[in-house]
């Protein structure tokens, strides 16, 4: 008799195990499973909101607050939450299928012009508008305004410049 208790107590023990092995293994994987991510911080950047989520920086940015890594994907909403975080955004490959021509180009028939070899070097051009604002990729010789002493955009146009 005392075998066949034995023997009930081990194979019961034995089929919760088989049982609650496959559960046990998916929370295994979830938990090792990792995702790519950019997260964007609302003032400077928290590594430690990062690293308190057992997530790894692969990339930081120089002009805004933000890190791109991979972070377990059982703690994403964790991350999500922190006080420090903005955002937290799937960080994926994204793939140019072609190169479209701005309609300005084909307008002006520019693709003449680069035939020709000509450079534009020592060409002044006019440009009749509201005022100019300066620009990086402009430089900018003077201006002439007809309605006041000054040439500077004062209408407030962001064609021109930086936002």
């Amino acid at each position: 008799m005392p075998v066949s208790k034995y023997w009930r107590k081990s194979v019961l023990v034995a089929l919760s195990f088989l049982l609650a092995f496959p559960i046990m293994a998916d929370q295994v994987r979830a938990k090792r499973k990792m995702e790519n991510v950019i997260v964007t911080f609302k003032e400077d950047v928290h590594k430690k909101a990062i690293t308190e989520v057992n997530g790894k920086i692969e990339q930081s940015y120089e002009h805004i607050p933000a890190v791109s890594g991979k972070v377990p994907a059982s703690r994403v909403a964790e991350l999500e939450h922190n006080d420090e975080v903005k955002s937290v955004e799937p960080d994926q490959q994204a793939e140019i299928s072609g190169q479209t021509v701005s309609w300005g180009i084909v307008k002006v028939k520019a693709s003449t012009s680069w035939k020709s070899g000509d450079t534009g070097k020592g060409v002044k051009i006019a440009i009749i508008d509201t005022g100019i604002a300066k620009h990086a990729d402009l430089s900018i010789a003077g201006g002439v305004s007809m309605i006041s002493s000054s040439y500077n955009d004062n209408n407030g146009a962001t064609h021109g410049k930086k936002l």
